[in-house]
């Protein structure tokens, strides 16, 4: 699959409806999930970090902290390696009208993550245009 459709409205609205192969990154939690480790960020939102995730060695205050930190660089590595297959895939973000959504695409993009692009009318262009196919 070559594209990735975040949607990153809220769970009471994604309850609503929601594109289908959507999948869910509320905005309220995109900046700490841009923190958390490819692991936890896939046990947590079902799917594969898509950016980059270097952890920062700079924390690291003592030989544990080092030996952690070198294990999620590591870890980082192999994703990135797992990820070479998905050179030229589109992130897509939507939300409902495409503000939220554009304001993810802005914190994706200062994390590293590549091919973002914004849904710019979002679910209420998709809603519509799924009632003149019918």
């Amino acid at each position: 699959q070559k594209i990735l459709l975040i949607d990153v409205r809220e769970p009471d609205e994604i309850a609503q409806g929601s594109i289908p192969s959507a999948v869910a990154l509320p905005l309220s939690q995109l900046h700490g999930a841009l923190k958390l480790s490819p692991a936890a960020f896939e046990a947590r939102y079902g799917f594969p970090l898509p950016g980059p995730s270097q952890p920062a060695l700079s924390r690291w205050s003592g030989k544990a902290e080092r030996a952690q930190a070198q294990a999620q660089q590591a870890q980082a590595a192999q994703q990135e390696t797992e990820q070479e297959g998905e050179k030229g895939k589109e992130i897509i973000f939507f939300c409902r009208s495409g503000k939220r959504s554009l304001t993810a695409c802005d914190l994706a993009v200062k994390a590293g993550w590549k091919g973002v692009k914004n849904y710019d009318g979002s679910w209420l262009d998709w809603t519509a245009r799924e009632m003149i196919k019918q």
